[in-house]
């Protein structure tokens, strides 16, 4: 259910930026472990997937349990004010992890947080009870992760970061399916170079996949041979 990856109990505001950071060392180790041969040719949703893509999938997968650790947070508490507390917490950490440049992270909690199960109707109650203040963080950090116009402002605000950072992987794999499936025309045939190849598609994944490479190496440690979390 993910409580394994998010356990806030009656946490302070200290152990959720602890638990911010924990998170990004995670998901960066999870993160420089892709070889860039799996974000070609949409590996990571092949029928050969978990032979092609094993490391992008893993990381596809601890994003989940973290989005379920966030829902079974709030879902496990009893009685409205619980809840509203355990909303209050979630929203904390989204803004933690958007404090460290984590989007990634940022975007899972997001996911829970504007998930059917945490925006049902027995919920409105919990939600109405939020601090004006939490309801503001939550807003603001939704503007910047909304998928409107392509991403535009988390590309932004990519962009504006500073290293270390973690980008949302998501986004990334959602331009390289956009590329895959683009019927842009060949280019002109030249000496050496197949007229057959796609060489403007190419060059899209060349420039995406590069831009990850970089990415890569603006994590919060060093230790490229840190272990990776247990699935």
């Amino acid at each position: 259910d993910g409580s394994d990856v998010i356990d806030l109990g009656a946490a302070p505001k200290k152990r959720i930026r602890e638990l911010a950071y924990a998170l990004s060392m995670m998901e960066e180790v999870l993160f420089r472990s892709i070889p860039e041969t799996e974000f070609v040719n949409l590996a990571w949703s092949s029928a050969d997937k978990e032979r092609r893509a094993p490391h992008l999938l893993r990381m596809i997968r601890f994003s989940g349990r973290v989005t379920r650790g966030v829902q079974f947070l709030v879902l496990r508490a009893a009685g409205v004010r619980a809840r509203a507390k355990a909303l209050r917490k979630a929203i904390l950490l989204l803004d933690a992890l958007m404090g460290v440049n984590n989007f990634n992270g940022a975007m899972e909690v997001m996911a829970a947080l504007n998930s059917a199960a945490l925006r049902s109707r027995s919920l409105k109650r919990a939600w109405a009870k939020l601090p004006s203040s939490a309801t503001s963080l939550f807003d603001d950090h939704a503007a910047t992760l909304s998928h409107q116009g392509s991403y535009k402002e988390l590309r932004s605000a990519l962009a504006a970061a500073d290293p270390p950072l973690i980008p949302f992987v998501g986004m990334f794999l959602t331009d390289l399916t956009f590329i895959a499936g683009s019927r842009s025309p060949l280019p002109p045939p030249a000496a050496g170079i197949d007229a057959h190849v796609n060489m403007a598609k190419w060059y899209k994944y060349a420039k995406s996949i590069g831009l990850i490479t970089r990415l890569q190496a603006m994590g919060y440690s060093s230790d490229r041979n840190a272990k990776l979390p247990s699935e």
